[in-house]
């Protein structure tokens, strides 16, 4: 299983997971107040282009998934955490689940014109329909610190075991936060007993 991001301050990564052991993908999602000004270079808010990124990932991770028989192949566990609001209501497991429940149950379906190119070469547009487990959002601020993600991985070793693969935490954010900055370094200091996450952060600016 390949998961490939975009990235000017990393390479793409390539992820070895199967479904005798999942792995965990993480996706971390800046839902802050900031995020819902509009990005310098789209008519979209900074919010829809996060949102938008996240959905379009979680299809292709199902479509590169699909068995022989039409089925889709558990070879990753998805966890949406999204992060803004006030207080205790800052963190938000949105959802978390295997693919194949993904697949089976987003929370809607959009219809969207898409543009193709037909057989005689040209542009055509179609309507075709969109999966969305993540709905825009934009309030609040980042949470003090990210020791949920540490835990949320703590919990995902101790029930699965800690010879599972690394867990892949893919990171959409307006800018880096300190924070989360601060919970990286801590990662390579920490006595885990599993091995360190692989981080990437999609930033949007």
């Amino acid at each position: 299983m390949e998961i490939k991001i975009d990235n000017d301050r990393s390479n793409n990564s390539h992820f070895s997971y199967n479904t005798g052991e999942p792995g965990l993908i993480v996706l971390l999602v800046d839902q802050t107040s900031s995020t819902g000004r509009t990005a310098s270079d789209k008519q979209n808010t900074i919010a829809e282009l996060i949102t938008k990124s996240v959905n379009s990932l979680i299809m292709n991770l199902i479509l590169s998934n699909i068995g022989s028989h039409g089925t889709i192949k558990d070879r990753a566990f998805i966890s949406i955490i999204g992060y803004g609001g006030i207080g205790v209501n800052s963190v938000e497991i949105i959802h978390s689940d295997s693919l194949s429940a993904f697949a089976d149950n987003p929370l809607r379906t959009e219809k969207v014109k898409k543009k193709v190119v037909d057989g005689a070469g040209k542009l055509v547009e179609i309507e075709e329909k969109m999966a969305i487990w993540l709905e825009n959002k934009s309030n609040g601020i980042p949470p003090e610190n990210f020791n949920f993600l540490l835990n949320h991985l703590n919990i995902w070793h101790y029930h699965k075991g800690i010879n599972y693969p690394k867990t892949s935490i893919i990171h959409f954010c307006e800018d880096e936060k300190e924070g989360f900055r601060s919970l990286l370094n801590s990662f390579k200091w920490d006595n885990k007993p599993y091995e360190s996450p692989t981080i990437i952060e999609k930033l949007f600016v």
